[in-house]
């Protein structure tokens, strides 16, 4: 009886594990107290028994094809980016897309964007990497 117990936590516990390391990162955004919608974007990711790339659609095309809403929010708004679990040294790059270009590196300190001073709409692309992959996610905001 001891043993079938012992084998079953083992199952178990190696099942947890293979769980979690094929778990792509998640993302929450968050401003002014209101989450922010994100969609996940272009990926690598190294799983437990397989590998997996996926290039989608640019952030700009992705937010519209998979229907993102904006958040409105005000100019120079505090935007908090947290990740499930932290990347590699727990830093990752975020740009602003004009169109169906990547155009300005944006402005990130702490895990905290700062929204632009100028009113319009915004998309951001966020990308991390993990010792098992990079995974790229966006979002749009409305800056009143």
């Amino acid at each position: 009886m001891v043993k079938k117990f012992i084998i079953l936590l083992v199952i178990v516990f190696l099942l947890v594990i293979i769980i979690k390391v094929n778990r792509i990162p998640s993302i929450e955004v968050t401003t002014e107290g209101n989450k922010v919608s994100t969609v996940r974007g272009s990926y690598c990711w190294k799983g437990f028994l397989d590998s997996k790339c996926e290039d989608l659609l640019s952030p700009y095309l992705l937010v519209d094809e998979e229907n993102i809403e904006s958040i409105s929010i005000n100019q120079g708004s505090k935007i908090n980016i947290n990740f499930n679990p932290s990347p590699i040294d727990g830093k990752y790059e975020a740009y602003i897309w004009q169109g169906n270009e990547k155009t300005v590196k944006a402005n990130l300190k702490e895990d905290i964007l700062e929204a632009p001073t100028q009113k319009g709409t915004y998309i951001y692309e966020i990308s991390a990497d993990w010792k098992r992959g990079q995974v790229s996610y966006a979002f749009i905001i409305e800056v009143n």
